[in-house]
């Protein structure tokens, strides 16, 4: 059957060959178009309109994100506000804190249960430093009593310490 159907197309006419060949090609084309190439397409235009999405998307965030301060700006303000926000903090009385910040020598301290006896020796600019830092002190510290002696090269100071509140 199959040679019958050949041997009948290589003996019809030269423009008939012609015009069945083209359409064979024209079917196999389309079968090609319709299972391999049209699928593709579909999946290419979904891809583009995804890349399409994504690039906006990217586009507002780099927009946003050129819009907001730089890290380090942010760190730095972060800083500043927590340095800011300390002094509003209560900094109640520490022995060793006013040791560090004073730089004295600690002779005795004798505390009460609403202040104490602070014996020191130190120099005229720790001296500064220690009226600096009981200054800063929230609630503030009352002096009612205090001995400042010269002992040779350094001072010798005794203070009386009492709780303000």
């Amino acid at each position: 059957m199959t040679n019958r159907w050949l041997t009948g197309w290589l003996q019809a006419e030269p423009w008939l060959r012609v015009v069945s060949f083209t359409l064979a090609a024209l079917l196999l084309a389309g079968l090609l178009w319709l299972c391999w190439l049209h699928p593709a397409q579909r999946q290419l235009q979904t891809l583009e309109q995804q890349q399409r999405l994504q690039a906006r998307r990217y586009s507002s965030q780099i927009s946003a994100l050129r819009l907001q301060p730089a890290l380090r700006t942010v760190q730095q303000q972060i800083a500043q506000l927590q340095q800011q926000s300390e002094p509003a903090k209560a900094h109640l009385f520490s022995l060793p804190r006013l040791l560090a910040h004073s730089g004295a020598a600690l002779e005795h301290w004798h505390p009460t249960p609403h202040g104490g006896e602070l014996a020191l020796t130190l120099s005229w600019a720790q001296f500064g430093a220690l009226l600096d830092y009981l200054t800063t002190l929230q609630p503030s510290v009352e002096i009612p009593r205090f001995r400042l002696k010269r002992a040779g090269a350094q001072l010798h100071l005794v203070l009386e310490l009492n709780d303000a509140s």
